[in-house]
């Protein structure tokens, strides 16, 4: 059992590793998500009826003034898409596709398995935390499969995980 939960751990890691990097919130992006007419929940929503998986990443960030979601989608077969989704109008589109490979596809049915979908855990962090979430993550946390949810609240940002199999808050921090 330790060796299929390390194996998991190790899939999931190298599935995230693909993931864009969530750095700290900049200004422009804390404004633009607070000024977003969607929320990211609805961002992941758009991207996922765009694109046949489940939602591993998503984030607000803003480029040249112009500012965007960015979902990472994951296939049963572990194919990962990226999908811009316009803040203003939901629309989806598709950005990058990478192949599958083994990590990608054990990392998928992790993905699979968990009981709590990534738009279900950023409601969680938003009702729990206050704020908007701009960034969200599937990832490790106390040895958890969790969400990484960053919060904009005001002019700063939180972090909130969320345990993605019971769906309860497992640590917060400014």
């Amino acid at each position: 059992m330790r060796l299929t939960h390390l194996t998991a751990s190790a899939a999931l890691s190298a599935l995230l590793a693909g993931a864009p990097v969530a750095l700290a919130a900049s200004d422009s992006d804390l404004q633009g998500v607070e000024s977003a007419k969607m929320t990211l929940s609805q961002a992941i929503m758009a991207a996922q009826k765009s694109d046949n998986g489940k939602a591993i990443f998503a984030k607000y960030e803003t480029h040249n003034g112009v500012g965007n979601y960015v979902v990472t989608i994951v296939g049963a077969n572990g194919q990962k898409d990226t999908v811009n989704v316009d803040p203003q109008t939901g629309q989806a589109t598709k950005a990058a596709e990478t192949s599958s490979g083994s990590s990608s596809q054990a990392g998928a049915q992790t993905i699979e398995n968990a009981k709590v979908g990534l738009t279900q855990a950023i409601q969680t962090a938003e009702a729990k935390g206050g704020g908007k979430a701009m960034r969200a993550t599937l990832d490790t946390e106390k040895g958890k499969t969790a969400y990484k949810i960053e919060l904009a609240n005001g002019n700063k940002s939180d972090t909130v995980w969320v345990d993605a199999n019971s769906g309860s808050i497992i640590n917060r921090s400014s």
